[in-house]
């Protein structure tokens, strides 16, 4: 599976840095990286049946990514990247660390932005539906 999602990503031009994943955990860490989240808004990749292959593979061990969750809500997660068929409600709050919200393939996000946080949502697909809820403290930057 990680094989054919790299051999894939080659295919459509990825950077060099595909060339170290080796596992799971290492695309995740190129998804987040500015790099990588510019090849997946470019290419719409990676695509939607590969998710959900990927959660059906490794199951609801991704921490970091939901993938088809239905309605779920997120406290306080650095980054996150939610995916397909999932409504989240995403709260950040605080100025001790700063926010990553990925969103792609027809996603919902809610984000709850409080307390002097700095929260950045990217859209990887035009599908998105992103609403935001913020104090006067929070920066969301889109």
């Amino acid at each position: 599976m990680i094989a054919g999602i790299i051999r894939q990503a080659k295919e459509l031009g990825a950077c060099g840095k595909i060339n170290n994943c080796r596992d799971w955990k290492d695309l995740r860490t190129l998804l987040f990286s500015p790099q990588g989240r510019e090849f997946c808004r470019k290419q719409n990749y990676p695509y939607r049946e590969t998710w959900q292959s990927i959660k059906s593979i490794i199951g609801e061990s991704i921490e970091e990514v939901k993938i088809d969750c239905g309605t779920i809500r997120i406290d306080r997660q650095c980054r996150v990247a939610v995916i397909g068929a999932t409504q989240a409600d995403v709260y950040c709050a605080g100025c001790s660390e700063n926010y990553l919200v990925i969103v792609q393939h027809g996603a919902a996000v809610t984000i709850h932005a409080e307390k002097f946080s700095v929260v950045r949502i990217e859209c990887l697909s035009d599908d998105c539906r992103i609403n935001i809820v913020s104090d006067d403290t929070a920066i969301v930057i889109r």
